[in-house]
């Protein structure tokens, strides 16, 4: 199974304006659902690849 999810995601501060969004597609192939390393767990390296994804696009 695949899956595309696109994200979006922004910086805010009070007082501040907020940043322009960050916009990926984040394709899933198989595994476990929020496996985005595709090691076929699901733990915080998922989360650091999905930030990594959003802000290199």
């Amino acid at each position: 199974m695949t899956k595309t999810y696109k994200v979006s995601v922004y910086a805010l501060k009070d007082g501040m304006n907020n940043s322009e969004p960050a916009i990926a597609n984040i394709i899933v192939k198989g595994g476990k659902f929020g496996d985005i390393n595709g090691d076929n767990d699901v733990n915080a390296a998922d989360v650091v690849k999905l930030v990594n994804i959003i802000m290199s696009e």
